[in-house]
């Protein structure tokens, strides 16, 4: 070992002999090794240290509740993380959650989601979310993610399926139709 990674170690100057028993680390060594503090930690602070910029963090940790009404009825569209398993494979995201054991979903939206998406459930109730749409994984969990959003929203409120629009269209092409074969008369 050099002198140069002696005082980059910061090794105190010490024989090559004594070197060579703490490396070696024999116990029985005839010369006495003394070890001193090198180096004193100073006091000094920067303005832009954790401490002067977030004073008093452990008071203001922001919990879930103080955000989201947990005991609300309606989803409100927090899903927490640690109940719901995530496995990806490559790209694709998988997301599922048991519904009859999800806390953070109320009693009428497990109802909903049982009533509405029971197709999507497996046979344990489980609620599967699976997106390969990008080749990032990020986003593709963020798509898996608002896909769940999605499906539970739709399954609180049923929309109508009634379709004025559809409707009126579909008047509009039969008479157009009807018009087409009357200018077609046959003799």
């Amino acid at each position: 070992m050099s002198r140069f990674m002696v005082r980059q170690l910061q090794i105190p100057r010490m024989t090559r002999q004594q070197l060579v028993c703490i490396l070696n680390k024999h116990s029985a060594c005839s010369v006495p090794v003394t070890c001193h503090k090198i180096r004193h930690c100073s006091g000094f602070k920067s303005d832009l240290s954790i401490e002067n910029l977030y004073p008093n963090r452990d008071a203001n940790v922001t919990k879930v509740e103080d955000f989201v009404d947990v005991k609300s009825k309606q989803f409100s569209g927090f899903i927490p993380m640690d109940e719901v398993q995530i496995s990806t494979s490559g790209t694709e995201v998988d997301i599922r959650f048991h519904v009859e054991s999800a806390t953070w979903l109320s009693s009428e939206t497990k109802e909903n989601l049982k009533n509405n998406l029971g197709s999507e459930l497996t046979k344990d109730g489980w609620l599967v979310v699976k997106s390969d749409r990008t080749v990032a994984k990020t986003l593709n969990m963020a798509d898996a993610l608002e896909k769940l959003r999605t499906n539970i929203r739709n399954s609180e409120n049923p929309k109508d399926e009634t379709f004025p629009l559809l409707q009126v269209e579909q008047q509009r092409k039969e008479r157009l139709k009807l018009a087409r074969e009357r200018l077609h008369i046959k003799v």
